[in-house]
């Protein structure tokens, strides 16, 4: 599903440089939920942003799905995420002027879902996030948490082959995270894996594998079995 090869990232050049990522490799098999921690500065978010094909490393290879993204030009990579990849970021990125299941729909519809068949999908996209009755609310009526919620129905709605997220729990309470992750756990099966960072210890037992991030390079790497 997922194989990097000697990635490293680094932003400006000569004195002013700043080495974000330090030759990481890493392969995610297809069936596995694999959480990514580390402190804040670690370079998580700038490897899940490479992993997606949103930003180009300066060093190194990255595979996802079948597809070589260092070698693909920006728009190939747009369309290997429009077709594989569902991504839920830290902020919410709904569009605001949309209800919520507008919200959703607009990207099924932007996969090729017909417009008829889009709406239905959206509506039980959010029923599974718990926001059956908020589906005509725009994204000002709604709040941080289920902003959330809607963005993580939108990234699940169309069945991606790879979930990737970014501390997609963290504004939400404990109760509504932990059911945030059921899902993503029910999402991952032998066609499917997720990769989602996380400061959030709660959700570790969720997950098949950890890996830790310090300083741009994997510093540990954990199998488990969830519980």
């Amino acid at each position: 599903m997922i194989f990097a090869s000697g990635v490293g990232m680094t932003y400006g050049k000569a004195a002013l440089a700043t080495r974000v990522l330090h030759d990481v490799s890493i392969a995610i098999p297809r069936g596995q939920l694999a959480l990514l921690t580390g402190p804040s500065g670690s370079g998580k978010t700038t490897l899940i942003s490479i992993l997606a094909g949103l930003i180009r490393p300066t060093a190194g290879s990255v595979d996802v799905c079948g597809h070589r993204l260092t070698s693909l030009t920006e728009a190939e990579n747009a369309r290997v995420r429009r077709d594989h990849v569902g991504f839920v970021f830290q902020a919410d990125n709904l569009f605001p002027a949309l209800t919520a299941v507008a919200n959703v729909a607009e990207v099924l519809r932007l996969r090729g879902l017909p417009r008829k068949a889009a709406g239905p999908v959206a509506r039980a996209a959010l029923a599974r996030v718990g926001l059956a009755d908020r589906l005509e609310h725009r994204p000002g009526e709604l709040s941080g948490g289920q902003r959330q919620r809607v963005a993580v129905a939108r990234a699940l709605a169309s069945r991606p082959s790879l979930l990737i997220g970014d501390e997609i729990t963290s504004a939400l309470d404990g109760a509504t995270a932990l059911e945030i992750m059921q899902l993503v756990r029910a999402f991952v099966t032998g066609d499917t894996a997720a990769v989602i960072v996380t400061h959030d210890h709660r959700l570790e037992r969720f997950a098949d594998r950890i890996i830790r991030l310090e300083d741009g390079r994997i510093v540990s790497d954990t199998s488990q079995e969830p519980s």
